[in-house]
């Protein structure tokens, strides 16, 4: 077994009941218990898989994220194929110079005050009309 701790989250499973995020993409059904292994996924049947273009993809992002009350910003960059520094640099500015979020190296993490505004903090990092 190895210890996800270990493992850049990249590669790591991130699970929140029957939602899971890799790397690869999402799965529904799969659920958190994949956060204690690495598997491959072509030796297990998945029940649903969505490939979701990169803004799509990274708006579900944060709303798992969200759960964790972090994001982070070099998960997103790979998930958005480019630099999500950049691509949210307005609501990165927004969240920190009013206290709602805070940031040590790539994560931005939920403050309390943030917490009071939870949802309207998290959905500022939604994905642009299409």
């Amino acid at each position: 077994m190895v210890n996800s701790k270990e493992l850049p989250w990249q590669e790591r499973w991130f699970g929140i009941s029957a939602q899971s995020m890799s790397s690869a993409g999402i799965s529904y059904n799969y659920g958190k218990s994949a956060a204690r292994f690495r598997l491959d996924p072509a030796s297990y049947e998945q029940g649903d898989v969505y490939l979701l273009p990169p803004a799509e993809l990274s708006a579900k992002y944060i709303s798992i994220a969200a759960y964790c009350g972090r994001i982070s910003l070099s998960g997103l960059s790979e998930i958005l194929q480019q630099d999500a520094e950049k691509y949210f640099e307005q609501q990165i500015d927004f969240v920190l110079s009013r206290g709602l979020m805070e940031r040590e190296r790539d994560i931005l993490r939920i403050t309390r005050k943030g917490f009071l505004h939870y949802g309207a903090t998290f959905s500022l990092f939604s994905s642009p009309p299409v």
